[in-house]
């Protein structure tokens, strides 16, 4: 069994639950490049369009847990580490978690509608392909 969410998807829910304009693209079978620009008012200067361009790579998905390392230049990276740290404190904090050499590990199992999913579909890969992710599974 084959479930492929298309960038344009996430792209929609991302836009549609924040607000915020994402760009997804694939960079090879298991990285996905996500660009996001934000002005900024700098005093003095003016207003300035900043592009935030961050790597993020499936290490394996396993047991309901999404394992992705990310990449990005160091000020995205910070400003990265803040905005885990609030989820990590919100209430998501059994969804997100941390891990060291730039690792998030995500239990999507946490979530009850995918825990449902994962009763009945055992997750064999999750491969980014050029318009999306592709989910390969076994219905048990």
């Amino acid at each position: 069994m084959n479930l492929k969410i298309t960038f344009s998807e996430l792209q929609n829910l991302v836009l549609h639950k924040t607000g915020k304009e994402i760009l997804l693209t694939a960079k090879d079978g298991n990285t996905i490049n996500i660009l996001y620009h934000q002005t900024i008012h700098i005093p003095i200067v003016g207003e300035r369009l900043v592009e935030a361009n961050v790597n993020a790579t499936i290490d394996k998905f396993e047991n309901g847990t999404l394992y992705l390392t990310y990449e990005c230049p160091m000020g995205i990276e910070l400003i990265l580490k803040g905005i885990l740290t609030i989820m990590k404190n919100s209430g998501i904090a059994n969804l997100i978690e941390t891990a060291a050499n730039s690792q998030v590990i995500i239990h999507l199992s946490a979530i009850d509608k995918v825990q449902t999913a994962l009763e009945y579909i055992n997750v064999q890969s999750v491969l980014v392909e050029q318009d999306g992710i592709n989910i390969h599974g076994i219905l048990l």
